[in-house]
């Protein structure tokens, strides 16, 4: 409870100096448009700004924080504030899972309570604090499950916080099938005789709270749609020829009038153009991903180079020097570098004490890594999807933890001093 309230005072306070009622950034009037087109008609908007309807959760959530009035952007902050700061207690709970040290816990959570970039994104309208939220809870669940061997109900909560977090960012689809994979992995190293029980329930949860969107989708365009319509955006918007030459701006003034052109000019005719072909969102997408398709065909080897500069992006600790100051760049570096550092201290130390549990670690952090790099890289997609676990590993690190081996019952010596 006070690591909760530390961090929501913190997130306030932050809300508050910036502007409780300002929205800078620019998809942000477009979840709040969202969300008043479903509160004024009752139905969910076919499209939006973009060539695609929007992922619904951030809208809902809109909704409900505001009792129908999307224009008291002041509570909508406070209810993403609210939100980050129970992902700082969920990130306790992760170091927990983690480390088995209570002392590294608490540093995970203090760090989670007060790290810059998640306070932030809290003082705009994005969809990131919610996504992170959900998706940290998933992963906790299926660390508590493989601590304690069993609980329905944990794999239950698991499996929905999943779906939340997918229909927030439809990334989580893809980490919903991984972690219920580590389930599976989990229940055979134990060599249980139900290998697949513990990820089945899991995936039939996660499955069963994506239905009634899913059914939705149906009833509205018949075609099977499980989130969203922007996967054959975003795969064309991350491949296209016009967005490499972007990519190698050599100013800041080169990157703006060539991001202008982009959002004002280039997309805006494809979208005309793909729009004509057919009025069916999932058609739609596709034809996207067609356009992406042809334009890789045409020079195959300027593709593999501009998608290796984003794989390597990904991890790039600075945010990108065209949009942003100086200061900035070497601010978030320095703040990255030492965070990367740190956790990759805290995983070595984790693979020396429980193999499973650091190779878990690892996957989701690839995982989260690769089905990224074929889309736009920026920094505030990889920040909800990798920052969790890294804190988590890099405060067993700042804990100084000690390299222990299993003593043979399954669980680490350090979980004593959590419980006690």
């Amino acid at each position: 409870m006070v690591l909760f309230a530390f961090a929501l005072a913190i997130r306030v306070t932050v809300v508050v100096i910036s502007g409780p009622s300002t929205v800078r950034f620019g998809d942000g009037k477009a979840y709040l448009d969202t969300a008043a087109a479903l509160c004024s008609s009752g139905t969910y908007p076919a499209t939006g700004n973009l060539p695609f309807f929007r992922a619904p959760g951030l809208p809902f959530f809109i909704a409900a924080v505001t009792a129908c009035s999307p224009s008291r952007i002041a509570a909508v902050k406070l209810g993403l504030a609210i939100t980050d700061a129970v992902s700082a207690v969920l990130i306790f709970w992760l170091a927990a899972l983690l480390t088995h040290r209570r002392r590294a816990a608490i540093i995970a959570g203090a760090l989670a309570a007060s790290w810059p970039f998640f306070i932030v994104a809290v003082t705009d309208i994005r969809s990131e604090p919610l996504f992170m939220a959900f998706m940290t809870a998933s992963i906790c669940a299926v660390l508590e499950f493989r601590e304690r061997g069993g609980g329905r109900a944990i794999l239950i909560g698991g499996g929905v916080s999943a779906a939340l977090a997918a229909l927030t960012r439809p990334s989580g689809l893809v980490m919903g099938a991984v972690l219920a994979i580590l389930l599976v992995t989990f229940s055979i190293r134990r060599r249980s005789h139900r290998p697949l029980a513990a990820g089945g329930l899991f995936a039939a949860a996660f499955v069963l709270a994506l239905l009634p969107w899913v059914g939705r989708n149906y009833v509205r365009f018949g075609e099977l749609i499980v989130v969203n319509d922007a996967v054959g955006y975003n795969f064309w918007r991350g491949s296209s020829p016009e967005m490499m030459v972007l990519e190698r701006a050599s100013s800041p003034e080169e990157f703006a009038r060539g991001s202008v052109k982009f959002e004002t000019i280039v997309t805006p005719g494809v979208r005309e153009w793909v729009d004509r072909q057919t009025p069916s969102p999932a058609r739609r997408s596709r034809e996207w991903s067609a356009l992406a398709v042809r334009s890789i065909r045409r020079d195959p080897g300027g593709y593999v180079r501009f998608t290796v500069r984003k794989a390597i992006a990904y991890w790039r600790p600075w945010v990108d020097w065209r949009e942003h100051g100086l200061e900035a760049v070497i601010v978030t570096g320095i703040v990255n570098s030492l965070l990367f550092v740190l956790a990759a201290w805290g995983l070595v130390a984790m693979w020396r004490r429980d193999r499973d549990l650091g190779l878990s670690a690892l996957t989701l952090l690839v995982a989260g890594w690769i089905l990224h790099v074929p889309f736009q890289v920026v920094m505030r997609f990889r920040i909800p999807m990798t920052d969790p676990l890294l804190l988590a590993m890099a405060a067993s690190a700042m804990d100084g933890f000690s390299v222990r081996r299993d003593d043979g019952s399954g669980k680490c010596d350090g979980k004593r001093t959590l419980v006690e």
